[in-house]
C-alpha cells in the first residue's frame, strides 16, 4: 500500500521590496574588562571614602581587582578589572556584585559595533530569527549566532531533495535519493547518487511542485552575510545533507525509513555508506493524523538515536488534535507551528506528542487579532520544472517550524559535539518560552509541548547554569546563617548540592536544597568558605563559592552623660571591650563644634553652656566603615563659667563657690540664731 506524504505547498511572495535592515547594538566581542554597578543611593557613591570601602568590599566578593573608573550619565559607576574576563564569567562577578544590598545593579560593559542582522537583502524580514521582545513568537536565533563556535554540525534534509541555489551552494555536501519508486521519483530510475529535486507536482490533485527540500534547507542554513537573499538560522556553520524521499504526489514511509538510517552513518543495503554523518535529521513531513509509528519507522529513528543523531519531526498540518507518523514515534522531537503573536497557527496538529512550538507563521487559532505572516526562506519559482531561483519565499506551516528546531540543535551541538539526543531534547524543552495569554496553548494545557522555541537561551544554558549567592558576610556568633543560590539558564528541575570548602567546621542544613542554613561559630575564627554547584537536567554545571566570616561586635564603656564647664578644657578617655578580642577603635561621627577625637581621647577645648549629644561609633576591624558599625549617644552637660560641676567620667571644671551657695549658708545661719 502506498501512503502519500504531501507536504504543504509554499506560498512565493512576488515583487517585495527591497527591505533596508536597521542598524542595532550587538556584541562584538566575548570579553570584556569592565563592569558598571548602579547603587541604591546617590550617597553610597558620592564620597570618595564610601566608593574606596565599597570598592575593596565588592573587590573582596568578586575575587577580583576593581577600581573605579568614572560615573555615567545616569549616576552608575564603572569599574575596571585588573583583567578582561569571558562575557560568561563577567555576568557571573556582575551576579556577585548585585547580592550587595546596597546595589540597585550591576552588569557587563560590553564592547559594541553597529550592524545587528546578517548583511543580506531579506533578514530584516525574517522575524522568525529575530528578537522575542520584537514580535512574540520570535526563535531568538539571530542572537543565538555569537556563541563564539565555528564547528560545523551536519544536518540531513530528509525531503524533496537538493536544488542548487547561491544562498547553500556553501553549505551543501551531497546526498543520496532514496525513492524506490522510478514512477515517484521521476528521473528516470530509482534509488541513486543524485538527490536533485525533479519537482514533486502531482497530477493526481492538481498540485504544482512545492521545492520543499530548498526552502527547508534555507531555513535551516541559508549563509549568512553573502548579500543575497535571506540568513538561515543555523548561525551559518551547519553543512546540508539532502536525502531525497518525495517524488511525485508524496513518497514511501519506508523509503524515509531507510533515509533517517543512512543519514546517521547506518548501513542500508545496496546504499554506499554516509562518510558524513548528520547529527540533525530533518523531517518536515508526515503522513495523516492518527496514523501509527510503524515498528520499522521506529527502529530506524532508534537507529539514528544510537548513533547520536537528533531527529526533529513537523507535527503536521491537519489542524487535529493529533499527530501521526513520523511525529508520534518515540525519541523524535515533535514540532507544532506558532504564529508571529504566539498563539497556536490554525492549521497545526496538537497533542500530548507535541514537544514544543517554534515559528510556522500563518493565521491563529484563538487570537482575533493576528498577524498572519509566514515564515520567509528561499525557493524556486518553477510549476513543474525548476524556473527561477526566489530570494524571498513565504513558507507557513509545521514544515517551516520543524528546521528551526533543527538550527537549534545544531548550534547547540556545535558548542558541545558531546550531547546526547536526550540531553538536546531537555535543553530546548526547559528553555522553551511559555505561551502568552489569551493564546490556544496557554488555555489547553498538554496539547503543545513545553512551549515555544528560544534557541538562545537554550544556547546559554549550555554554557552552563550562571550561580548567584545571597546572604549575609559577616554575622555574629552562634547565629543561625541562611545562604540562598539562585540559578540563570539552569531550567526547571536543576539539583543543588552544597559543600563547605574551608573554615571552622559546622553542620549544613538544607545542602541538597537552594538554601543552606547553618549555625555560626561562638567566636571569630577563620572564614569559612561554602560552594554550591547547580546541575541541570541536561548535565550541565554551574558553581559559585560564598564566604562567611564570625564577628562579636564591640561594646562601648561610656556612661550615660558627661558634664563640663563653659570655658574650661573638656577631655575623657574611651574605653570599650570586644568578645573576640579585637582591637577596639572609636570615631567621632556627630558633636559639638571643635570637639575632636584621637587615640581613643575625645577633647573640646573650649566648651559652650548647653545640653549636647555626642554620637561615635565603636568598630573593630572586620567593620568596613563607620556606617557599618554600632552607634552610642552620650549627653555632654557644661555648665555656665564659674559654677561647679562635676563629671562622672573625668571633665574640666572648677572654681568659686556660686552666690547661690552662699545665700544657702547665710540663712542657716540665721535660723540657728533666731532658735537660741
Amino acid at each position: 500500500m502506498r501512503l502519500s506524504i504531501r507536504p504543504p505547498a509554499a506560498v512565493v511572495l512576488a515583487g517585495l521590496a527591497l527591505a533596508c535592515a536597521v542598524p542595532n547594538a550587538v556584541a562584538a566581542s566575548d570579553t570584556t574588562a569592565r563592569l558598571v554597578v548602579k547603587y541604591k543611593t546617590e550617597a553610597q557613591a558620592a564620597s570618595a571614602d564610601a566608593s574606596r570601602v565599597r570598592v575593596q568590599a565588592l573587590a573582596a566578593k568578586t575575587g577580583v581587582e576593581l577600581s573605579a573608573l568614572r560615573q555615567t550619565a545616569t549616576g552608575a559607576t564603572v569599574y575596571r578589572m585588573a583583567e578582561p574576563v569571558t562575557l560568561a564569567r563577567a555576568r557571573q562577578i556582575a551576579a556577585r556584585v548585585a547580592a550587595d544590598a546596597s546595589v540597585a545593579y550591576a552588569l557587563p560593559d560590553v564592547r559594541v559595533k553597529a550592524a545587528a542582522l546578517p548583511a543580506d537583502p531579506y533578514a530584516s524580514m525574517q522575524w522568525s530569527l529575530q528578537d522575542s521582545s520584537t514580535y512574540t513568537g520570535a526563535a531568538n536565533l539571530f542572537s543565538a549566532w555569537p556563541s563564539g563556535n565555528t564547528r560545523q554540525i551536519v544536518v540531513a534534509v530528509v525531503d524533496t531533495g537538493l536544488l542548487a541555489h547561491p544562498d547553500l551552494t556553501a553549505h551543501q555536501i551531497g546526498g543520496y535519493d532514496f525513492i524506490s519508486d522510478t514512477t515517484i521519483a521521476a528521473d528516470g530510475d530509482g534509488r541513486d547518487s543524485d538527490p536533485t529535486d525533479v519537482g514533486d507536482y502531482c497530477t493526481d490533485d492538481g498540485t504544482d511542485s512545492s521545492w520543499h527540500g530548498t526552502s527547508v534547507a534555507g531555513l535551516i542554513a541559508a549563509q549568512a552575510g553573502n548579500g543575497y537573499g535571506v540568513a538561515g538560522g543555523a548561525a551559518n556553520n551547519a553543512l546540508l545533507l539532502h536525502a531525497r524521499v518525495l517524488g511525485r504526489c508524496g513518497g514511501y514511509l519506508s523509503d524515509v525509513a531507510d533515509a533517517v538510517v543512512w543519514a546517521a552513518g547506518g548501513s542500508v543495503s545496496g546504499v554506499p555508506t554516509n562518510t558524513t554523518p548528520a547529527r540533525v535529521i530533518n523531517l518536515s513531513l508526515g503522513a495523516d493524523a492518527g496514523t501509527s509509528c510503524y515498528t520499522y519507522l521506529q527502529d530506524a529513528v532508534d537507529a539514528a538515536a544510537a548513533r547520536q543523531a537528533v531527529v526533529v519531526v513537523a507535527a503536521g498540518n491537519d489542524g487535529a488534535a493529533s499527530v501521526g507518523a513520523p511525529a508520534n514515534c518515540s525519541g523524535v522531537i515533535a514540532v507544532g507551528a506558532h504564529t508571529v503573536a504566539g498563539d497556536l497557527a490554525s492549521y497545526s496538529n496538537h497533542s500530548a506528542d507535541v514537544t514544543l512550538t517554534a515559528p510556522g507563521g500563518g493565521s491563529c487559532m484563538t487570537l482575533a487579532s493576528c498577524d498572519s505572516r509566514p515564515a520567509y526562506t528561499i525557493g524556486n519559482g518553477g510549476t513543474r520544472a525548476a524556473g527561477a531561483m526566489s530570494e524571498l519565499t513565504g513558507f507557513a506551516g509545521t514544515s517551516a517550524a520543524a528546521p528551526h528546531v533543527a538550527a537549534a540543535a545544531a548550534l547547540l551541538l556545535a558548542v558541545d559535539p558531546g550531547l546526547t539526543p536526550a540531553q538536546v531534547r531537555s535543553l530546548l524543552v526547559s528553555t522553551a518560552r511559555s505561551h502568552p495569554s489569551g493564546t490556544y496553548c496557554a488555555s489547553h494545557a498538554g496539547q503543545c509541548g513545553a512551549g515555544m522555541l528560544d534557541a538562545a537561551a537554550a544556547v546559554a544554558a549550555i554554557q552552563g547554569p550562571v550561580v548567584t549567592i545571597s546572604g549575609a558576610s559577616v554575622v555574629t556568633g552562634s547565629a543561625t546563617v541562611t545562604l540562598n543560590a539562585s540559578a540563570t539558564g539552569a531550567g526547571s528541575g536543576a539539583s543543588y548540592a552544597w559543600t563547605q570548602l574551608s573554615g571552622p567546621a559546622v553542620t549544613l542544613r538544607g545542602a541538597a536544597t537552594s538554601t543552606l542554613s547553618f549555625t555560626a561559630p561562638a567566636t571569630k575564627g577563620t572564614p569559612m568558605v561554602f560552594q554550591v554547584v547547580v546541575s541541570s537536567a541536561s548535565g550541565q554545571t554551574g558553581s559559585s563559592t560564598w564566604t562567611v566570616s564570625v564577628n562579636n561586635p564591640p561594646s562601648a564603656d561610656l556612661p550615660s552623660s558627661w558634664t563640663a564647664t563653659a570655658g574650661s578644657a573638656f577631655s575623657t578617655t574611651l574605653s570599650g571591650s570586644d568578645a573576640d578580642g579585637d582591637t577596639v577603635y572609636f570615631t567621632l561621627v556627630s558633636g559639638p563644634a571643635g570637639m575632636t577625637l584621637s587615640d581613643k581621647v575625645l577633647s573640646w577645648p573650649s566648651p559652650v553652656e548647653g545640653s549636647y549629644t555626642v554620637v561615635l561609633a565603636v568598630s573593630d576591624q572586620a567593620d568596613a566603615s563607620t556606617s557599618d558599625a554600632t552607634q552610642v549617644s552620650v549627653t555632654l552637660n557644661v555648665g555656665a563659667a564659674g559654677s561647679q560641676s562635676t563629671s562622672g567620667d573625668g571633665g574640666g571644671g572648677g572654681g568659686a563657690l556660686h552666690w547661690s551657695a552662699l545665700l544657702v549658708l547665710a540663712l542657716a545661719a540665721a535660723v540657728r540664731r533666731a532658735g537660741r
